[in-house]
């Protein structure tokens, strides 16, 4: 059995058993962080809020609304054959898609 003559006891592990000098008492560290997906940090930057002076007055817009009013008034600026299509589709779409309305409450 060991003895205090050892050197072994309560706070004093035997020498096989102690921390080894220039070692880590945790060698495989603390886990990674996870990495965000790249359309997370697109949704991040386009939900993001902008100041936008728009006649005389101050509001803050998201900036994937800023970049849809920049597309559409270049496109308003020059008519092209791309915009007749995208209005197409979207009509097309629209005729297709049926109007939802909440439902009704029973009882009231």
């Amino acid at each position: 059995m060991a003895t205090d003559e050892d050197g072994i006891g309560r706070g004093k592990p035997p020498k096989a058993y102690q921390f080894k000098k220039g070692r880590s008492g945790h060698p495989a560290g603390r886990p990674p962080r996870p990495r965000k997906a790249i359309w997370q940090l697109i949704n991040h930057y386009l939900m993001q809020k902008c100041e936008v002076t728009e006649n005389g007055k101050v509001r803050k817009l998201a900036r994937y609304a800023l970049i849809l009013r920049r597309i559409e008034s270049q496109m308003m600026k020059k008519p092209s054959k791309r915009l007749q299509r995208i209005e197409a589709k979207y009509e097309a779409f629209a005729r297709a898609m049926p109007i939802r309305r909440k439902p009704r409450k029973k009882g009231k």
